[in-house]
């Protein structure tokens, strides 16, 4: 699907010179709370979906010849472990360490690769979360929660973007987006 979806791309635009891979679903639940049916499903659509999103169109650029840029929707959760989020953090970390390989991989082809790292920001992400063990009914309660405290931080998708266009502009590589975040980076360093 992602193939023939970056084939419509290129014949009705063109190659793209920024391509923004933004695969996620959240999970909640510790590595032996979590089914393996429901750790290969987060890390299908988080991991699977960026590797085929970056092949697709790093092959695009790599054939067009004059660069461009992959950026990679990756977590602070990525270098900061949490015991319940384990197939999340693990599909974000492996999302990172692709973005890094590329990088390294496409530097000679003119391309940069970008690992967005956002923290606790306020998207529609918690409302599809799935918490291991709940009922619907307590699915639905803590839902509302996380989303009230995600609501409650202020940090809205808007400033992403904006830290995702300064990426691309200054080709820089790992971006830390969230107060959180940063310090999260700093720490795990």
């Amino acid at each position: 699907e992602v193939q023939r979806f970056a084939e419509k791309v290129q014949a009705e635009h063109g190659t793209p010179d920024a391509v923004i891979n933004n695969a996620g679903i959240g999970y909640s639940g510790t590595f032996t709370q979590t089914p393996q049916k429901d750790f290969e499903r987060v890390m299908d659509v988080n991991f699977w979906g960026v590797v085929y999103g970056s092949r697709a169109f790093a092959e695009q650029m790599i054939e067009r010849g004059t660069g461009g840029h992959i950026v990679n929707l990756s977590s602070a959760a990525a270098f900061t472990p949490q015991k319940r989020l384990t197939a999340y953090a693990t599909s974000k970390a492996a999302v990172f360490m692709l973005s890094d390989c590329l990088r390294a991989e496409l530097v000679n082809h003119g391309i940069g690769v970008s690992a967005i790292c956002p923290g606790l920001v306020h998207t529609n992400i918690i409302q599809a979360t799935d918490f291991a063990g709940a009922t619907p009914e307590q699915q639905a309660k803590m839902r509302d929660r996380t989303d009230k405290l995600y609501r409650k931080r202020g940090f809205t998708p808007d400033r992403v973007a904006t830290q995702i266009v300064k990426a691309v502009r200054s080709n820089k590589a790992v971006v830390p987006v969230s107060p959180d975040a940063k310090f999260g980076r700093v720490l795990s360093r």
